[in-house]
């Protein structure tokens, strides 16, 4: 059985050839990368919504317990009622609430840990 010898095949079709099988893994392997970063970074960003939301939450409650206990003392005289803010504001997120002066609007401040 005699060895037959194929024709070469072009320079051209051996350089596509070439340039295909180096490219073609590196293009896949770079679209796979983007892909999970994508979902990655979804990922991320939906945990970090959700837990922002709960702070929010958290401190909207924590501000309606503070105004629920407070809202008794309204229209008694400020001696009366000097240290309710005070322990009014128990709850971690909400830090200060403060006593309004003479024609000024309460102050409420808010720390999110």
């Amino acid at each position: 059985m005699p060895l037959t010898l194929k024709a070469r095949r072009k320079p051209a079709i051996r350089i596509a050839i070439t340039l295909l099988s180096g490219l073609l893994p590196m293009l896949l392997g770079l679209t796979i990368l983007y892909m999970q970063a994508e979902r990655g970074l979804e990922h991320s960003t939906r945990q970090t919504a959700e837990e922002a939301i709960r702070q929010f939450d958290l401190m909207l409650d924590n501000t309606a317990i503070a105004a629920q206990e407070l809202l008794p003392l309204a229209g008694q005289p400020c001696a009366d009622v000097k240290l309710a803010p005070a322990r009014a504001g128990h709850a971690p997120p909400l830090r200060t609430l403060d006593q309004p002066g003479m024609g000024q609007q309460p102050l409420l401040q808010f720390a999110v840990w």
